[in-house]
């Protein structure tokens, strides 16, 4: 039998389920995307962080190239998200210590990791 608070539980899920729909979550991005776009989307909204994320892979196709220029255009091109300026630092800096660990900017290998080993 189902105490009072998960009645309430479920009667919140019911409401939200009635108005929003069911939750269907965000398709998963490649693993250096997923980090980035954890970094955009520290103290801004959602569509803020979306944006951002946009706007950078629109302004540098590539990672490689997001790593090598100025950060000052990295910032220009995250700007909308909030914090921009240490945004861009912090995410040059995890790119290039993706590429010092891994010799490249890529962490595809950990795609075929269970959770437990691609944390280790």
């Amino acid at each position: 039998m189902a105490t009072p608070g998960q009645e309430a539980i479920r009667e919140v899920q019911r409401r939200l389920r009635a108005q929003q729909g069911a939750f269907v979550p965000k398709p998963r991005l490649p693993v250096i995307d997923e980090v980035v776009a954890t970094v955009l989307s520290q103290h801004t909204s959602d569509v803020n962080s979306e944006r951002a994320f946009a706007r950078l892979k629109e302004r540098f196709p590539t990672w490689e190239q997001v790593a090598d220029a100025p950060v000052t255009e990295v910032a220009e091109a995250i700007r909308c998200g909030g914090i921009a300026d240490q945004k861009a630092r912090r995410i040059q800096q995890i790119l290039a210590a993706i590429e010092e660990r891994e010799g490249r900017i890529d962490l595809g290998r950990l795609d075929d990791l269970d959770d437990a080993a691609a944390e280790a």
